[in-house]
């Protein structure tokens, strides 16, 4: 006889598994030997009226020992009428039962919806529902404000949901009640009139009247009309001796259309720019001029001075500059004044006038910058964002400055900057031969004396090249 044995992967071959040999053992012995059955049987439990059929369903809870007084025959009694509705003087309770014995109690009726479902109800349940409809709880949501007259209602339910064994976190959590909220309740004399509430009382950190008073004078100031929110703040707070925060000044502003919450993504946008600017029109000078600003260094970590610097496209002509001890746009009418005052241009109609071309700075896009620009009638060119190729000449100007041979690299004050800046703006114009402009000065490009001075040299090319010619015929 052979004996095959079960194989799995987790087991070497050969060995069964406990479960299987156990199985397999009792079918032998109850085929060797008949009266090992009813030796082995288990004892039945007897079963009690309402309970379920034996079996899969069968109660788990052992047979109580019968006692003298009946004890145990009375407590089965009363849990089988707390289980039966339909039991003699069995009250069912529409709260949900605590969750232990909810779960360890079954129903078993005929009128019941099924063999082993629970009768206690859940937080969700029908009963629990009903109850919320009634006291007009089951649509409320979030804060809503429930009416006093169904305090007193609201309270009772609690009170009888919690004396039937619910604790009163469920019990607030049936009723859809903080539980916060019914202490509050419970704390308050039925006979006390409840005060009529005209709205939330104002946080204890609210503005006042003077702080919003200070606000609409920041905003409307035309000197402080550059300044963003935080700046703003900034100057309540050293310049009034008030604080703000910048986030009520922002949210006035936006309120009234002043402050554009969504400009920078507009603006960014707009700014996705494949094609470099159109400066094909500027080909006399005074029709464009490019202008920017530099950084000068200082021997004071973190403290410069700014160059402003204006160049005429076609001539490379340093038309006008500042050196300034400030960055900000209030500096740029007085840089391109004196550069409109040195090229005499007042006297000039304004559709006469230069294209001014830069790039996408604070300084340039700035609501000063633009009204200056639209007082004069001047244009504005801008290059690409990130892209200084598209404005080169004022870049190589800055170049050619700071990589002089005697550039010092700091300045240790700020009238050693500006005689150095006088020396250099004077040196690049007059006496510096530009290679770009066919090693002409920009002066003499600006001016016009270039075509003189290129015919000139082309007389002189062409009596060097003729002397040339008749040297070597003669050697010939």
């Amino acid at each position: 006889m052979f004996a095959f044995s079960v194989w799995c992967p987790e087991e070497p071959p050969g060995m069964m598994r406990p479960t299987e040999e156990k199985r397999r053992g009792e079918k032998h012995a109850r085929q060797a030997c008949p009266g090992w059955a009813e030796a082995h049987r288990q004892p039945e439990v007897p079963d009690l009226p309402g309970d379920p059929p034996q079996g899969r369903a069968r109660r788990r809870d052992p047979a109580p020992v019968e006692s003298p007084s009946g004890a145990a025959a009375g407590d089965r009694a009363g849990r089988r009428d707390r289980r039966d509705p339909s039991a003699e003087g069995s009250l069912r309770s529409p709260w949900p039962l605590p969750r232990g014995e909810a779960r360890s109690l079954r129903a078993a009726t005929p009128g019941a919806p099924g063999e082993g479902e629970r009768v206690g109800r859940t937080l969700g349940g029908a009963g629990a529902d009903k109850k919320r409809a009634s006291l007009g709880l089951r649509d409320r949501a979030g804060r809503d404000s429930i009416p006093v007259e169904n305090r007193a209602l609201i309270l009772n339910a609690f009170g009888e949901a919690v004396g039937q064994g619910l604790d009163r976190v469920r019990a607030a959590a049936a009723l859809n009640v903080s539980l916060r909220t019914l202490e509050r309740w419970e704390g308050i004399s039925p006979d006390a009139v409840p005060k009529p509430r005209s709205g939330n009382p104002a946080p204890w950190n609210s503005l006042l009247p003077e702080d919003r008073e200070l606000i609409r004078e920041l905003v409307a100031s035309e000197e402080l009309a550059e300044l963003s929110p935080r700046e703003l703040s900034f100057v309540g707070l050293e310049g009034r001796d008030q604080y703000i925060s910048y986030v009520a000044i922002w949210e006035y502003m936006r309120e009234r259309g002043i402050y554009d919450t969504d400009a920078g993504r507009r603006r960014a946008r707009r700014c996705r720019c494949t094609e470099p600017p159109d400066t094909s029109f500027a080909i006399e000078p005074n029709q464009l001029w490019c202008w920017d600003i530099s950084h000068l260094l200082t021997y004071t970590p973190g403290e410069f001075f700014y160059l402003y610097a204006i160049e005429d496209w076609v001539s490379r002509k340093a038309v006008g500059w500042n050196l300034s001890e400030s960055l900000a746009s209030s500096e740029v009418p007085t840089v391109w004044d004196k550069a409109i005052v040195a090229e005499g241009l007042m006297g000039m109609p304004r559709c006469l006038w230069p294209v001014a071309m830069s790039d996408r700075g604070t300084q340039m896009r700035s609501r000063g910058t633009r009204r200056y620009f639209k007082l004069w009638d001047i244009d504005q060119l801008f290059g690409r964002p990130r892209t200084p190729n598209d404005n080169p000449e004022i870049e190589a100007l800055f170049a050619t400055l700071k990589t002089r041979p005697f550039y010092p690299g700091r300045f240790e004050s700020f009238e050693e900057a500006l005689r150095w800046c006088e020396r250099f703006f004077d040196w690049y114009n007059n006496r510096h031969h530009h290679r770009a402009l066919g090693f002409l000065t920009p002066a003499q490009r600006h001016s016009g004396e270039h075509v003189r001075i290129l015919e000139e040299r082309r007389r002189q090319k062409e009596q060097s090249m003729a002397r040339r010619r008749e040297y070597h015929a003669a050697r010939a």
